[in-house]
């Protein structure tokens, strides 16, 4: 799937290099920042601005569109397996057999936390990406449940802080 995305009406190809692995097979690039951002907007109701308002969506009818979508995705590998049952998560998956991400929002009492992750393996990573998915949201509850922040990166683990 080599395609260009659409802008206003018209096919510009994006001009994308790469300087490592995993090699560009597709136009369709993001990385885990900037899926986290995207749900950040998602739940803030910042969508709607700019295109989705040319179209007489308004902002509220946008955010409710796509949140009742991401809360009803069926996918349960990823970060929703590294929560326990019940905690509603409003994300957006997918994978290939190289590739697995999931971006959502992680609604927990305390408040919202955003998690993204993306993982790349050559060859079937049958598995070892969901995996490592659900220890990234297994973490970002651990680390938030109770409120705060993440102020640094790396997140390290809770069993290794002190």
């Amino acid at each position: 799937m080599r395609r260009p995305y659409i802008v206003e009406n018209e096919r510009h190809p994006l001009p994308i290099g790469t300087t490592s692995s995993p090699p560009l097979y597709t136009n369709f690039i993001s990385t885990p920042y900037e899926l986290a951002r995207l749900m950040v907007a998602v739940h803030r109701g910042a969508v709607g601005r700019g295109g989705v308002a040319r179209l007489g969506i308004g902002t509220a009818e946008a955010r409710a569109e796509l949140l009742a979508r991401f809360l009803d995705v069926r996918d349960t590998s990823k970060l929703v397996a590294g929560l326990p049952s019940g905690v509603p998560v409003a994300h957006k998956t997918g994978y290939t057999d190289d590739v697995r991400h999931d971006a959502g929002i992680i609604y927990l009492r305390s408040g919202p936390v955003v998690a993204s992750a993306m993982t790349y393996r050559q060859g079937s990573i049958a598995g070892t990406g969901e995996r490592f998915i659900a220890r990234v949201a297994t973490v970002a509850r651990s680390r938030l449940a109770g409120g705060g922040a993440c102020d640094g990166l790396p997140l390290t683990s809770p069993r290794r802080q002190r």
